[in-house]
């Protein structure tokens, strides 16, 4: 009686796992932050952009992770450098924007956003923009970062003492 039992609930088990599944495959500590500048390729690390002689040229920095497994949680969180301080940057791009801008994406928590998007806008020193991703998997955490530094406008030469 038990070998028909046990003979009976093997196809169903199987099923159930089939249907069910088992856990995702985790590979938690090989994910990447990378970045791009405009149309730029993504890169990881660090990306660059601006330089241009438009002083009133924006960019728009895009910050996405690489080498995801399984679900995660995602904060994000971003700064801009100022003479040696980091500046958060919060304020989300509207009628009345100021730069820098949070674009699109940069969602935390629940509703998070794989990807960042942040409007930056061109100025006479190279400013760094920095990314910062805490991913959450199973009880983990990581940090991952990335810069993206915006050149300064290009003056054509009269900028030589602003250096």
């Amino acid at each position: 009686m038990r070998k028909a039992w046990s003979l009976a609930l093997a196809p169903l088990m199987t099923l159930a796992f089939l249907t069910i599944g088992s856990g995702s495959a985790k590979a938690f500590g090989s994910e990447v932050l990378g970045c791009s500048v405009d149309t730029a390729s993504w890169r990881s690390h660090y990306c660059t952009g601006g330089g241009g002689q438009d002083p009133n040229a924006t960019y728009v920095i895009h910050y996405s992770p690489r080498n995801l497994s399984g679900g995660y949680v995602f904060n994000w969180s971003l700064t801009m450098s100022n003479v040696g301080s980091a500046i958060p940057i919060t304020e989300r791009c509207g009628a009345t924007t100021s730069y820098p801008c949070i674009a699109s994406g940069c969602y935390a928590g629940p509703a998070y956003s794989t990807t960042c998007d942040v409007l930056v806008k061109q100025a006479v020193y190279a400013r760094v923009y920095a990314a910062y991703l805490e991913l959450s998997q199973a009880g983990q955490s990581s940090t991952l970062s990335v810069g993206a530094t915006i050149h300064k406008l290009d003056l054509g030469g009269l900028d030589k003492n602003l250096d």
